[in-house]
C-alpha cells in the first residue's frame, strides 16, 4: 500500500468576492453578502472598507500553506504588479472534505483603474482566481 502524496496541490473548486461573509454558528453554514467584480471610484486611488474572499478547496492532504494575492494586470507589461499578500494555513485529514475559507480584507487600497485579480496559491502552485475591475467615474 502507498502513502497518500501530501506534495498534491488540493483541487480548487471556486471564489467569490463579496461585501461579506457570515457563518451561522449552529449549522457552521457561511452565507455570501453582496457579491462584487467591480468597485466604481470617483478619484483614485480608492480606498476599499470592506471585502470578503470566500473560496473552496478539497484534495486539502494534511496541513498546506496558502496565499491570496491580489495583483493589477498591468496592459502594459507581461509581468502582474502585486497588490497585497496575505498568507495562512488549512489543514483537513480527509482528502475528500470541502474546506471553505472565509477572508476579509479592510481598507484595500486599488491605486489605478483597470483589471485585478485574486488569486489563491499554494507553495508555487496557482490554484485559481476571479478578475476585479476598477472603474473611474466620469463626472456629469
Amino acid at each position: 500500500m502507498t502513502s497518500p502524496d501530501i506534495t498534491q496541490a488540493p483541487t480548487f473548486l471556486g471564489m467569490v468576492i463579496c461585501d461579506n461573509v457570515l457563518q451561522d454558528p449552529e449549522s457552521r453554514k457561511y452565507y455570501i453578502l453582496g457579491t462584487a467584480t467591480v468597485t466604481f471610484a470617483p478619484s483614485l486611488p480608492v480606498r476599499q472598507q470592506k471585502l470578503c474572499v470566500y473560496a473552496v478547496l478539497t484534495d486539502v492532504r494534511g496541513k498546506i500553506r496558502l496565499r491570496l494575492r491580489l495583483v493589477y494586470v498591468d496592459p502594459d507589461s507581461t509581468e502582474d504588479k502585486e497588490v497585497m499578500a496575505i498568507g495562512g494555513e488549512v489543514e483537513s485529514r480527509d482528502p475528500l472534505a470541502v474546506a471553505e475559507l472565509a477572508i476579509s480584507l479592510h481598507n484595500l487600497v486599488f491605486p489605478r483603474a483597470g483589471e485585478y485579480r485574486f488569486q489563491l496559491w499554494n507553495d508555487n502552485s496557482l490554484l485559481g482566481e476571479r478578475r476585479y475591475t476598477v472603474s473611474l467615474i466620469q463626472p456629469k
